[in-house]
């Protein structure tokens, strides 16, 4: 996963790409880009930008013909032949493409209640909920 500051056309790509070649084609088989709004170390947070900001048809790219992970048993099967580039990779661009919306959420003061007797619910502890900030 990569958090960046999008700034320009085609960053998403250097920076995977520049990720693929610092590290080597063997070491990533999937690359998700973000905004630098998402906390890449959450689980949470990386389910909701892929739920909300990735259009499968339009920002998922496979790239054809690279060289597989190493010890990926999809890629290295019996009939494998070494230098013969068989595995593939993906990368996700999860950023924002234009201006969205603010994030709908109650109104303060009610969030504010509802966090104030949290434990009178009878619900499990309440962990602090990380959202990505300004525009959706």
């Amino acid at each position: 996963w990569i958090s960046l500051d999008k700034m320009y056309a085609g960053q998403v790509d250097q920076a995977a790409f520049g990720a693929w070649s610092y590290f080597g084609m063997s070491y990533f088989k999937w690359i998700v880009v973000t905004d630098d709004d998402i906390d890449i170390e959450d689980p949470f947070m990386r389910d909701w930008v892929m739920a909300w900001r990735v259009r499968p048809d339009v920002d998922m790219r496979v790239i054809s013909g690279t060289a597989p992970v190493e010890l990926d048993p999809s890629a290295l099967g019996p009939d494998y032949v070494p230098g013969s580039e068989p595995a593939a990779k993906v990368l996700i661009d999860a950023t924002r493409k234009w201006d969205y919306p603010d994030i709908s959420l109650p109104p303060m003061a009610r969030l504010r209640s509802v966090a104030e007797n949290w434990d009178d619910y009878g619900l499990p502890p309440l962990d602090e909920l990380k959202l990505p900030q300004g525009e959706g």
